[in-house]
């Protein structure tokens, strides 16, 4: 069985990386140069040959002198500067990985393992995130989410896309948002609207505050308007929801004789009626 070739990455094709580069060639290595230069890259094969030709048949069994050494040692800082060099092209950063990279072994559960065996047999394992599926990505971020939730305590759907908007917040597509993406993203997340969360703190409906002050609608109208009923806006239609008035409350009367005017205004429960 012929035995195996053994390889070597040289990062940098100056006068050192090309020396180093010719010592290995003659013994016998395989060479690989990487360099973003590419008229670097092209004069290599004749200084090769030439350097070659300088150091003999007897240099392929030579021991490396320590000046040699020290040299491939500072390969280690060359390394980094050419893999993240925007010249280097990705074919380049391909054959250093094939060149010194065995073996990947991938295992994935939560998260992914990454098992590297490298050429000269050493090992590493690397832990990433699992990448997100296509549906995930296109998510909104769950502290907008949360904030969604928040803001329809005291605001209609159109209300929050303003104010998400305003704050610099994007849906999961990047796109602004609007209503119809509110409602979606509430409806999706099971969160109350606002209608609900008021018809939750006991607001009472148009039809509701009138039978029950047994007044009529046009009546509840006025008093809303005077300042005796207080109404909160409930959806994007301007519907109305009025909190429950003080029983017995005497100006919530029809009597005739007594101006709206001269009634006293009644003051907002702060977040709705409870």
């Amino acid at each position: 069985m012929a035995q195996k070739q053994s390889g070597v990455v040289i990062i940098g094709g100056g006068i050192m990386g090309g020396d180093i580069a010719t010592i290995f060639a003659a013994g016998n290595w395989r060479v690989h140069v990487m360099s973003p230069s590419a008229k670097t890259r092209d004069a290599l094969p004749a200084r090769l040959r030439i350097g070659l030709e300088k150091l003999g048949a007897a240099a392929a069994n030579a021991a490396l002198s320590e000046h040699h050494k020290q040299q491939i040692r500072q390969l280690a800082t060359h390394f980094p500067r050419l893999w993240n060099d925007p010249a280097t092209p990705p074919r380049e950063r391909k054959r250093i990985a094939r060149l010194l990279i065995e073996d990947v072994t991938l295992t994935k559960t939560d998260q992914v393992n990454l098992h590297v065996r490298f050429r000269g047999g050493q090992t590493t394992t690397l832990t990433i995130p699992k990448p997100l599926n296509s549906w995930q990505q296109r998510q909104t971020p769950a502290d907008t989410i949360a904030l969604i939730d928040q803001l329809l305590d005291k605001h209609t759907d159109t209300e929050i896309a303003a104010k998400l908007n305003q704050s610099g917040h994007h849906s999961g597509m990047n796109q602004p948002f609007n209503r119809t993406i509110i409602i979606k993203l509430r409806r999706s997340h099971n969160l109350p609207s606002h209608h609900e969360r008021l018809r939750a703190r006991g607001m009472l409906t148009h039809e509701e505050i009138a039978k029950q002050l047994d007044a009529h609608p046009r009546t509840i109208h006025a008093w809303r308007h005077a300042g005796l009923l207080t109404a909160h806006k409930a959806n994007d239609r301007n519907t109305q929801l009025y909190e429950p008035p003080e029983p017995d409350d005497p100006r919530l009367t029809t009597r005739r004789g007594w101006r709206l005017s001269q009634r006293e205004p009644t003051p907002s429960t702060p977040g709705g009626a409870m």
